[in-house]
Parts: structure tokens; C-alpha cells; sequence
């Protein structure tokens, strides 16, 4: 599949791109593999192959490799702002899976700005989200963002919800917050007491 994208023959690219709908792990993942050489090659259509695929198999029986390669290719196909791609990128950033995790953080790295939509959808989780994986995986996302040169995002509510983490039960989410914090509100002294306070409380010698 892959050798059939990278030669570019435009009558097997559509049966390539429809294999990602395969039952067979094996058989996904070449597609996957397969469409991100056509990003490569600027084909629009794997793009959009790719966000349709991860927007249908969001549940916990997907196969791990699979969506790590598919996000990794969106990843080289998404710009800043491309809202289609967040929507994409967001279920996967609470699976269970570290890789498919780190591979939907590097989509999120390309695609923040500033906007409502995924501020607001981080400050949703931040606070109704039931199980503590979820919200620390939402605050290390938000700290991989704001290390990222140039899109510090700006967002009083986002700030909020994460300062709120640090009474979080859960030490993990506590932790993640205190970094959340450093990253996206460097310049706000009034939040280093808090982060001190509770470092020194867990222990975290970072």
C-alpha cells in the first residue's frame, strides 16, 4: 500500500486510503502508513481520509498502532487553527495508550491557537471529567502547548480551571497541574506560592 502511494497511481490511491476501514489491524496500519506518504506528496485527499478514520474509532477496542501511525501522519498534514483536525485529535488524547496519547499531543502542537472551541473543551474536562487519567492527560497537553514557542495560550478560564487541579485528590493531576500552570502563566507571580506549596507537599523534586 505504502509503495502504491509513494508511486502516486491515482486509480489504487482511493482503494489505499479505503483500506484505514479494513477489520485488520495489520492491514490499517499499512493504510495508515500508506497515507502518510501521500501527505508527504500534498494529496488533500489523505487528510481528510485520515481525520474521517480517527473521528470513527475513538473507542477503547482500537488498535494502538494504528492510531498512533494515522495521528502521526495528521500531525505532518494539519495547520494552526485547522478546527476539522482538532476535532479529530481531542478523543485521543484521553486513551489509555501513552503512544496514542503522545502521537495526538504532536496534532495538538500543530493545531493550537487561541481559539473557544478547544479552550473550552480543555476547561470542560478539567472539570467534569470523572476518572484522573483524563485530567492529567488534559494538563500535560496543555503544558506540551505552552512550552511550544509562540502559542502560550492566552486564556483566563483555561488558567483557572487548571489552578483548581491543584487541590486535585489525585497526586498525578496535581503534579500535572503545577506544570500546566509554569507553562501557560510564567509571567503571574501570584501563582507560584500555590505551585511551591504543593510541590513541596508531593514531594516533586522537579
Amino acid at each position: 500500500l505504502k509503495q502504491v502511494a509513494v508511486r502516486g497511481d491515482a486509480a489504487a490511491l482511493h482503494v489505499a486510503l479505503g483500506m484505514l476501514g479494513n477489520d485488520d489491524p495489520e492491514v490499517q496500519w499499512a493504510a495508515a502508513s500508506a497515507a502518510s506518504a501521500l501527505v508527504e506528496k500534498g494529496h488533500a485527499g489523505a487528510t481528510t481520509a485520515l481525520r474521517e478514520f480517527l473521528l470513527s474509532c475513538s473507542g477503547p477496542d482500537a488498535d494502538e498502532d494504528v492510531l498512533s501511525e494515522a495521528l502521526l501522519a495528521l500531525a505532518a498534514a494539519s495547520t494552526e487553527g485547522d478546527k476539522a483536525c482538532l476535532a479529530a485529535l481531542l478523543p485521543h488524547l484521553a486513551a489509555s495508550s501513552k503512544d496514542v496519547r503522545s502521537a495526538a499531543l504532536e496534532v495538538l502542537k500543530v493545531t493550537w491557537w487561541p481559539a473557544e472551541n478547544l479552550s473550552g473543551s480543555m476547561c470542560k474536562l478539567l472539570v467534569d471529567a470523572a476518572d484522573a487519567g483524563l485530567r492529567a492527560t488534559a494538563l500535560r497537553a496543555i503544558a506540551v502547548v505552552g512550552k511550544t514557542a509562540g502559542k502560550h495560550p492566552d486564556d483566563e478560564k483555561l488558567v483557572t480551571s487548571a489552578r483548581r487541579c491543584l487541590a486535585d485528590e489525585d497526586e498525578d493531576v496535581r503534579s500535572a497541574a503545577c506544570k500546566a500552570l509554569a507553562a501557560i502563566a510564567p509571567q503571574d507571580a501570584s501563582h507560584l506560592a500555590a505551585l511551591l506549596e504543593r510541590l513541596a507537599e508531593d514531594g516533586d523534586e522537579d
